[in-house]
């Protein structure tokens, strides 16, 4: 297989059930993006032999464990392939407005926003190392390369081992409406020329994977930072009265749709502002090196308890928006305290069927044979491509 492409083993993370008793092999998230369950397991040997050295060996057998551990002995993986992307884009006839450059790493940042949607999921989740070959093909005779590992985050907090459960699987409802938004996600973050919805899920990522409460908190201003870029005066106060703008709540349309009051939304649009402050008091002191009391390191706790809630929110409203808003939308929005939210975004909406279509775009990469064969009958003009699979054969995946 050509190409760039990246897999992550994946600690914490929950199965999908099928909504018939059992529970998906893989999933796509997006195109040239897929979550893989594998049940494969090798032995010594067979690892020590593809492995560059015993160094490698290990890692992979510890970052095996991870993913096992908690995933229902389960190995759980992240599969990344940009190509798959770009030849979406291509068919779709969405190149020209997708700008951003499509790589592992704008992927992995579509990942993180996925990550954001699942709320309550997401509390230990992570990427607990990356390989050159997919878990599946690690030990096939034909790869060109011994398999290598490089770790994605800290390894040395024994202490969060104590005391987890399996994480619980996600039912295939809550799936099917969170599909739809990643789409979205991945719309918006491709069209963004400004960076802005990438930077912010960056800051999220690495916010995560820092273990000091302090320096989190940093990275967590950092994430709101950099939706508000450009505008004078303070920082801290352009952020308590933008951010909140990007809350659904803030709209009267979306409110009624939520069945939220006005009091209650202004008594969130309060918290929010409340929570930033804080946030941001805290971060200011501690970067210009202030002394630090305990009532401070209180209320950091605190702070960090609150803000994966606001970040999902804030995401949510990037994703409806489908834009993140320019400077000239947001002074806009200072007066009436809202911005607007029914401009149409730059693409149609994402069809069901389109969607549905990911046993085609995994073909493109594991059975190109097919898919060359399915273009030769005439493709989505002649027929769906489950109706040729039904009747010229079933999609299997490569091993090659």
């Amino acid at each position: 297989m050509a190409g760039e492409y990246a897999y992550f083993l994946l600690e914490r993370f929950p199965r999908i059930s099928d909504g018939a008793g059992s529970f998906f092999e893989w999933v796509e998230l997006f195109p040239g993006l897929r979550l893989w369950w594998h049940k494969e397991t090798y032995s010594d040997q067979e690892l020590l032999k593809s492995c560059l050295n015993d160094e490698h060996y290990f890692a992979l057998r510890w970052i095996e464990l991870r993913s096992r551990r908690l995933n229902n002995g389960y190995v759980c993986e992240l599969e990344i392939i940009p190509d798959e992307t770009k030849k979406f884009f291509e068919e779709e006839g969405l190149s020209e407005l997708m700008k951003v450059e499509v790589n592992v790493h704008q992927l992995c940042s579509l990942f993180a926003s996925f990550c954001l949607l699942l709320g309550g999921y997401n509390n230990q989740m992570r990427l607990c190392g990356s390989m050159n070959y997919s878990w599946r093909f690690i030990t096939n005779p034909e790869n060109q390369y011994p398999t290598k590992i490089e770790f994605e985050t800290e390894l040395t907090n024994n202490d969060r081992w104590g005391g987890e459960n399996e994480i619980e699987a996600m039912e295939v409802e809550s799936w099917e409406s969170i599909s739809p938004m990643i789409w979205m996600a991945g719309y918006t973050l491709f069209s963004d020329t400004s960076g802005r919805y990438g930077d912010f899920l960056e800051f999220y990522v690495v916010a995560m994977q820092t273990e000091s409460g302090l320096e989190r908190n940093v990275r967590f201003c950092r994430c709101l930072e950099t939706l508000c870029k450009g505008f004078s005066g303070g920082i801290g106060e352009n952020l308590r009265e933008l951010i909140p703008l990007f809350l659904e709540i803030s709209d009267s349309a979306n409110r009624d749709k939520m069945n939220v009051s006005s009091v209650e939304a202004e008594e969130q649009m309060l918290f929010v502002q409340n929570l930033i402050k804080d946030a941001w008091n805290i971060r200011s002191k501690y970067t210009h090196g202030q002394t630090l009391k305990d009532k401070h390191h209180d209320k950091c706790i605190e702070v960090l308890s609150e803000f994966p809630g606001l970040l999902y929110w804030i995401n949510r409203g990037i994703i409806f928006l489908s834009r993140v808003p320019t400077l000239e939308e947001f002074e806009a929005a200072r007066e009436p305290g809202c911005l607007d939210w029914n401009l149409h975004p730059k693409w149609d909406p994402v069809e069901y069927d389109t969607i549905e279509n990911s046993l085609y775009r995994i073909d493109w990469t594991y059975n190109p044979q097919l898919i060359e064969k399915y273009k030769q009958m005439g493709g989505q003009k002649e027929m769906s491509y489950l109706e040729f699979l039904k009747d010229f054969g079933d999609s299997e995946l490569s091993t090659n």
